[in-house]
């Protein structure tokens, strides 16, 4: 993945310092991490995958209901947290705040989609961002395979503070490894990235945008 964004021309994956936003750290274990987003998943999901991808209602992650039709899931105060098994679009001004577990299903972001905090991409679940200028701030992490495409406009932020606040607001210990690591000490943020990066094509390795492994 580093090798696919970072030969690229421009400042598409150009950082802070101008160092390239994708970094190689593949010490960097993330199967417990994978275990305590599946428990959450399973025990404190807020919404269903329909929520999420339809723009309807969920209780919210203090009994509040969250993001009417077409609109936002979640918020600072009641975090979103969604199981996505099947295929999942956000477009237009869909979204919201939390964590999206995609379990060997798909994400595709498009329009004016925004997600904050986290996307965790287990087994053979993918996530793809083009058309119009989706994106995410906080981390987008993948394990166990996976496929990234992104194209145009899309972006990635990472967002060290975001990551710090939802694992207090989750008990996430394992957040923590992804958090202090020599790669999360470098990492900052992403602009665009442009093109495409399928499981062969993806080797072990940090994006600023979030961790493959």
């Amino acid at each position: 993945m580093r090798n696919e964004f970072c030969g690229r021309s421009g400042s598409d994956v150009q950082g802070i310092g101008g160092d390239c936003d994708v970094v190689h750290d593949p010490g960097i274990d993330l199967k417990p991490l994978d275990a305590e987003l599946s428990d959450l998943v399973q025990n404190e999901a807020t919404h269903k995958e329909s929520d999420l991808c339809g723009g309807g209602k969920g209780r919210g992650r203090k009994g509040k209901r969250k993001g009417p039709g077409g609109g936002p899931i979640g918020s600072s105060e009641s975090l979103a947290v969604v199981n996505v098994e099947g295929d999942c679009r956000l477009s237009g001004n869909s979204g919201g705040m939390g964590i999206i577990y995609v379990d060997g299903g798909s994400l595709t972001m498009t329009g004016n989609s925004e997600w904050k905090r986290m996307v965790f991409v287990t087994g053979e679940g993918s996530f793809k961002a083009s058309k119009g200028t989706p994106n995410i701030s906080g981390s987008v992490a993948f394990y166990d395979g996976g496929s990234l495409d992104m194209r145009g406009t899309a972006s990635i932020q990472y967002n060290s503070d975001q990551m710090r606040r939802l694992r207090e607001e989750f008990g996430i210990d394992a957040l923590k490894e992804l958090i202090d690591s020599p790669a999360g000490d470098a990492v900052r943020m992403t602009n665009r990235s442009q093109g495409a990066v399928g499981p062969g094509e993806a080797p072990a390795g940090q994006g600023r945008g979030g961790t493959q492994n």
